[in-house]
Formats: C-alpha cells, sequence, structure tokens
C-alpha cells in the first residue's frame, strides 16, 4: 500500500494486480490471467535470505496453522491487552494481530515512530499484558520493568538483542520472554524460545511442530508443508 504502481516497477520484474474477481500478473509486456485466485489469500512483498526484492503468495489456513501453534505454545490467556508496535504492513505485525484474535485479546495498535518514554506511557496507560515488538523496544521495557506490573508476556520479532538485555530478562520472574523468530515464506514464525525453560541465553529455540530444521554445509534449510 506503501507503494505506486510505477514506483513498483523499479523493484519488480513481476507485479500482481488486485481486483475483486481476478488477478493479473504483470510481467513485462505479458499479462496472465490467474485463475487460482481462491488457493491464497495474502500477498507479501520480502527480500529473504536471497536478498532480492520478491513476492510471497500466502495461504490463509496455513498462517492460522502457524498463529495457533503459537498461542499454544505461549499459553495466552483470554481477556489480556495485547499491544504491538510493529508497523501494521510489516508480516509480524500481522501474525501478531491474528494471534491475539484467537486468543480472544483487546488488540492496541501503535502505528507511529516512538521513543522509550513514549512507549512506556503507553504500556502503562492501558495497561497491557502482552507485548510485542522489536529488540529495541525490547531494551526499554526491561530498563524501565519496575513502573511495568501488568506486564506478564513480552515477545521479540528478529533480532539482534544484546546478550545483557537477555540476562535481564532471564533474572526476572514477572516476566515471561519469547524469541519470535521466522520467515515470510513459510508463513509465520518457524522458532520460537522461551527463556524461562531454556539453560541458555540465544535467540532461536525449538522449531514449531509444523516445521523442520536441517543443516547442510553450514547452511539452514527449512521444511513445511507449504515450503520448498
Amino acid at each position: 500500500s506503501s507503494y505506486k504502481i510505477n514506483e513498483l516497477k523499479n523493484y519488480y520484474k513481476t507485479i500482481i494486480i488486485l481486483d475483486k474477481k481476478k488477478i493479473s500478473i504483470k510481467n513485462l509486456k505479458k499479462i496472465v490471467k490467474n485463475k487460482n485466485i481462491l488457493k491464497f489469500n495474502f500477498i507479501s512483498a520480502t527480500s529473504g535470505s536471497t536478498g532480492k526484492p520478491k513476492l510471497i503468495l500466502l495461504n490463509f489456513d496455513k498462517i492460522m496453522t502457524n498463529v495457533i501453534k503459537v498461542k499454544n505454545f505461549c499459553k495466552f490467556k483470554i481477556k489480556k491487552n495485547y499491544l504491538i508496535a510493529i508497523p501494521g504492513y510489516f508480516y509480524s505485525s500481522i501474525l501478531h494481530f491474528f494471534t491475539a484474535l484467537v486468543s480472544g485479546s483487546k488488540f492496541i495498535f501503535i502505528e507511529e515512530k516512538i521513543f522509550p518514554l513514549d512507549l512506556i506511557n503507553f504500556l502503562e496507560k492501558f495497561n497491557v499484558n502482552y507485548f510485542g515488538g522489536p529488540p529495541i523496544h525490547n531494551k526499554w521495557v526491561i530498563d524501565s520493568e519496575k513502573n511495568l506490573t501488568k506486564l506478564e508476556k513480552i515477545f521479540s520479532s528478529g533480532d539482534f538483542l544484546e546478550n545483557k538485555t537477555i540476562k535481564k530478562y532471564k533474572s526476572k520472574k514477572n516476566f515471561e520472554f519469547y524469541y519470535m523468530y521466522g520467515i515470510t515464506e513459510a508463513s509465520g514464525r518457524v522458532c520460537i524460545n522461551n527463556l524461562k525453560n531454556s539453560s541458555r541465553c540465544n535467540s532461536v529455540g525449538k522449531p514449531l511442530p509444523i516445521y523442520k530444521l536441517m543443516t547442510r554445509n553450514n547452511d539452514i534449510y527449512i521444511k513445511s508443508n507449504y515450503l520448498f
């Protein structure tokens, strides 16, 4: 939504155009009508591991399978206040939204960029129980944790979080801190680490049951029913 079609041409060789009844894939001068519109529901732009911009077609059922696995792993409870401060067009933001939805939580969303004091004030103002954000926000939270008595679960999307910050979270009994790490092509988060159940302070934990991780020649491969 942030780009006009003419601007997209500078980034993508293939452009997907949506209307109510069809999908047209514009590849240079050739237009292809895709009849399989009902087989996917979400288009995401990502650089992924290749470092080159590409469009990923995601199926809603597969996204929700991932979301429900996360809900069960993190033992979400109903009637909690769930706040995220991640841009709404980021895939992690969309995953947080659906996780809050299936968990029966009140979803609170902040789109604009915020400073440390702004974030802490938001968390206090809305009596936030669950918070999801990037590593820098997680650092601000733990540095002000004495004022955040309502917080129960904190989720960090992506990396890098300093080791000393992870150790601070690990030492606190009133917080559950989760590292969520995943790729768009796999329809959601691939690995989740709960610091309370980990003997080490690392950022990548066990893969969710719907994924399998393999290493070959120092490369990491992810296998699932909807990734090849």
